[in-house]
């Protein structure tokens, strides 16, 4: 669609996770969407700007609870950048 992309990965052992996105290379002033299924494998951007470059990072996320009972989140490392352009 317009103004629109489909951001795909791999399905890894997560609760869920993290998708930012930035019209810049380096990332700065990038939105973060949180998925919170860790089977869903992809995730629809929408109301970008027409005619742009983005620049996409997928990480996992899981939260665990500790010896304590308290939920602990532990995130991976940003995956590698992607760019894709909107129509």
């Amino acid at each position: 669609g317009k103004g629109t992309v489909m951001v795909k990965w791999k399905k890894v052992t997560a609760s869920g996770y993290e998708v930012r996105y930035s019209t810049r290379s380096d990332m700065k002033k990038a939105k973060t969407v949180k998925i919170s299924s860790g089977k869903t494998v992809q995730k629809k951007l929408s109301k970008l700007s027409r005619h742009k470059k983005y620049y996409v990072q997928v990480r996992a996320v899981k939260t665990r609870k500790n010896a304590d009972g308290k939920t602990v989140t532990y995130r991976g490392a940003w995956s590698g950048k992607k760019s894709i352009s909107t129509k």
